[in-house]
């Protein structure tokens, strides 16, 4: 937002003069996610720093600072069956891929494979989302999101809706949890781990063979 000078008030000036050669500290006092981009009429004009030093000359002088936003990393991970989300846009405008400018709002799309949905999404504005679509807007700082996916049939409230017989099916389970609203089983009071869910509405009386 401004530069200070410090501790060079050259004796008999007013303020902000300096007499020839006098030596003036410095220092950018950039705005929350901002810092420097560069100074004009400096000791080192190539410097990023919000320190900096000037020799006064044998004229007037005048000293810029220009102040860019910062980019911030956004880092996109993932548990389960599927992929990373994607992030749309994938960076702020010049900054890199994968990094953002503060406030900037981001749409987030998760990737899961075949066979697996949303289980829960953290780092968001809205964790407690299940959809394939959730957003951010990019905090001042380094930030994480991650995606968990679980497999579409390993909620006992989400199961594979059988439609008509015969059915077959081949499905592993390995990755499959032990959801809290899975049943317990009758013969042990506890509930089955990886188990995987099916539905089944018979239209007439008859005898039912799972193999």
């Amino acid at each position: 937002d401004k530069i200070d000078a410090f501790g060079s008030v050259s004796v008999g000036c007013a303020l902000g003069k300096y007499i020839v050669d006098e030596i003036i500290t410095l220092t950018a006092a950039p705005a929350t996610s901002y810092q420097v981009g560069s100074w004009s009429g400096t000791s080192d004009d190539t410097s990023t720093s919000t320190s900096n030093s000037l020799v006064m000359p044998g004229n007037a002088a005048t000293v810029t600072v220009n102040y860019i936003p910062i980019c911030y990393a956004l880092t996109l991970t993932h548990s389960g069956e599927g992929s990373d989300p994607a992030a749309s846009p994938t960076n702020s405008t010049g900054c890199a891929a994968g990094q953002y400018h503060y406030t900037e709002n981001i749409t987030l799309s998760a990737l899961p494979s075949a066979g697996y949905q949303v289980e829960s999404w953290s780092g968001t504005d809205d964790d407690t989302s299940t959809s394939t679509i959730n957003s951010l807007v990019m905090p001042a700082s380094a930030h994480s999101v991650n995606i968990t996916y679980i497999a579409t049939n390993d909620l006992f409230s989400a199961p594979v809706v059988i439609l008509s017989l015969p059915y077959e099916n081949i499905q592993s389970t390995t990755g499959y949890t032990t959801s809290a609203d899975d049943p317990t089983l009758p013969c042990t009071g506890e509930q089955q781990d990886h188990s995987a869910w099916y539905a089944f509405t018979p239209t007439t009386s008859g005898t039912l063979v799972v193999d």
